[in-house]
């Protein structure tokens, strides 16, 4: 499922059909990694429930503004999803979004471990 040019301010929705399943990602998956390389971050999700299948969502031609974790190593983390919301600017950061390009944040246990990126689609989907 492509997602681009989401509404600014409006939170994201955590419970939405893929491939006829009904998916809840604040209380049926964990975020167990993200995997970060030239041109995409990608969240690996964990189901909590044997019939649904592990997600992931890619973030392409990603630009990581900052991030803050609890977890030094972001290849094992363990954290629940709590919101992904997209701004028109970043106070921490000083930067404004740009045309063709998303500002988003994906905030996790309690708000208090955060990602700030840009991108210019993301793609959910389960993980094969």
């Amino acid at each position: 499922m492509k997602f681009e040019n989401l509404k600014h301010g409006s939170l994201f929705k955590r419970e939405f059909y893929l491939k006829d399943t009904k998916i809840d990602l604040r209380n049926d998956f964990f975020i167990c990694s993200i995997a970060m390389n030239e041109k995409t971050l990608e969240i690996f999700f964990k189901s909590e429930k044997k019939d649904i299948q592990d997600l992931q969502i890619i973030f392409y031609n990603y630009k990581l503004l900052h991030s803050k974790s609890y977890c030094k190593n972001f290849n094992k983390l363990k954290a629940n999803f709590i919101d992904l919301i997209r701004n028109n600017w970043d106070d921490m950061a000083s930067y404004i979004e740009k045309e063709e390009e998303m500002l988003i944040s994906i905030y996790f246990d309690n708000d208090l471990e955060y990602i700030t990126l840009t991108c210019k689609y993301f793609n959910i989907d389960f993980v094969d």
